[in-house]
């Protein structure tokens, strides 16, 4: 809508986000693109300047990203919990990324890999 009304061309919000193989593929290549890059840019990046090491440069920009979902519930003057699992959920994303990243190789090496990764 907006790109016809400012007769623009906008990248798209999205790429496809069913055709993910893996969680990482998910919130880095195929969803929200643009409030990621804003996000990368805001934690990802300065903490990599830092010299941290990737996965705590990860687990930053999911907390971040975290903060910026549940604030809202704050403001909005609703329950701490409900904040809290909006906090909780996208801390959990950066949990799974970490397993994938470990699961993945092993299961490269099973006979079921064909199936299991792609």
């Amino acid at each position: 809508f907006l790109g016809l009304t400012l007769r623009q061309t906008f990248p798209p919000f999205q790429n496809d986000p069913l055709l993910s193989t893996s969680i990482a593929e998910f919130w880095r290549w195929r969803w929200n693109r643009e409030i990621q890059s804003l996000v990368i840019k805001a934690a990802y990046t300065p903490c990599k300047k830092m010299g941290l090491p990737r996965m705590v440069c990860l687990w930053a920009t999911f907390l971040l990203s975290g903060v910026v979902h549940a604030y809202p519930f704050l403001i909005a003057g609703l329950d701490y919990k409900d904040a809290g699992g909006a906090m909780m959920y996208f801390v959990c994303q950066a949990l799974f990324i970490c397993v994938e990243a470990k699961l993945l190789p092993i299961l490269k090496q099973t006979p079921l890999a064909p199936i299991l990764v792609r």
